[in-house]
């Protein structure tokens, strides 16, 4: 089974993970020294009005390689295969997730940079 799976930078419409089923990983909100997963822990609306009570603006950071590692045991079906469309390959570090999968994993990394053809606009 093909998976297709973004981080939460690419802030895609509610409409388009529904219609196709694309998967999103969250990424890490800082306010202050707490953490929260975007869209677990935190939706939008929890989100401004942290931002409105504490006026400031917080902080984001890549999931971790064990969040990371959870999320595509969670979403890889046995027997099938799991693609993700990343930021581009000039931001490494989704990238580089690859070699924290399993040898025998089906799960296989695609940089959105080789999915749109060249010159078009993208999400990100």
């Amino acid at each position: 089974m093909l998976r297709i799976v973004t981080d939460g930078a690419a802030d895609m419409p509610n409409e388009w993970l529904n219609e196709y089923d694309i998967q999103v990983i969250p990424i890490n909100i800082h306010f202050g020294d707490k953490t929260y997963r975007q869209y677990l822990d935190l939706d939008n609306e929890e989100f401004y009005r942290i931002v409105e009570n504490t006026n400031k603006i917080p902080k984001t950071s890549q999931p971790s390689p064990h969040q990371f590692s959870e999320f595509y045991r969670k979403i890889a079906s046995p027997g099938g295969g799991s693609s993700r469309c990343t930021l581009p390959a000039n931001f490494p570090a989704p990238m580089n997730h690859q070699s924290l999968l399993p040898m025998n994993s089906k799960v296989r990394l695609i940089s959105s940079l080789l999915i749109l053809p060249a010159g078009q606009p993208g999400l990100g």
